[in-house]
């Protein structure tokens, strides 16, 4: 089995892309890397509790990733491993996707709300050795250019962006590559018929197209 971890990939290839993140700042592997080793020496005596605060209070940005990656390293004495159960999780998620590790591939990670989920991928896309672009609030625009931009490859909605998705027009289609995308994974039910048709002109696979670039919609 090929190994994963962040670590691993930090270690291996350190300038590599890990984080685009929405105050315009590239992190790479290797600087996202000695953030989340600086948390864990300095917060090494606080509770689960005290992390978890700390999290909660920030916006979707690379300190809150790097605080979610520091928060799964219980001390010190732990930061040259990563936790076989966040490993286990990430496999978990992309696997039955056909999402390997440490391949060309590129996450969005965009957490309206409190949908903790749209971070849990972004951290499996990091165990992957996968960069991941982050965004602050819902912007379907923004999105797309970001997907133009990053050539991103998967993408995590929940149900309400999804839907909002779905009610705006196809004229942007033209405006954005995103020829890049492989998977879109929605937290609901969104069910294959016409009234998602822009779901799939956006991504340039029509609903019945079977071709190699296959959507995925979980």
């Amino acid at each position: 089995m090929q190994a994963i971890g962040f670590r691993h990939f930090a270690k291996q290839s350190p300038n590599h892309l890990a984080l685009a993140a929405p105050d315009g700042r590239h992190w790479s592997r290797g600087e996202l890397l000695a953030e989340c080793d600086r948390l864990v020496m300095n917060q090494s005596g606080s509770s689960p509790r005290q992390h978890a605060s700390t999290g909660a209070s920030l916006p979707n940005s690379a300190g809150l990733v790097a605080i979610a990656l520091a928060f799964q390293i219980e001390s010190p004495e732990q930061a040259m491993i990563d936790p076989p159960q966040a490993l286990e999780k990430a496999r978990a998620r992309m696997l039955p996707l056909g999402i390997q590790p440490d391949t060309l591939n590129v996450h969005y990670c965009v957490s309206p709300g409190s949908d903790t989920d749209s971070l849990d991928w972004a951290l499996a896309s990091l165990y992957f050795g996968h960069p991941v672009v982050l965004a602050d609030e819902w912007n379907a625009l923004h999105m797309l250019r970001d997907i133009e931009r990053y050539r991103v490859t998967s993408l995590y909605l929940s149900e309400e962006c999804a839907r909002e998705f779905m009610c705006l027009t196809g004229d942007f289609c033209e405006r954005y590559d995103t020829s890049s995308m492989r998977h879109l994974v929605v937290n609901g039910t969104i069910e294959h018929s016409k009234d998602n048709q822009p779901l799939y002109t956006w991504f340039d696979l029509p609903p019945g197209e079977h071709v190699e670039r296959q959507l995925s919609i979980l």
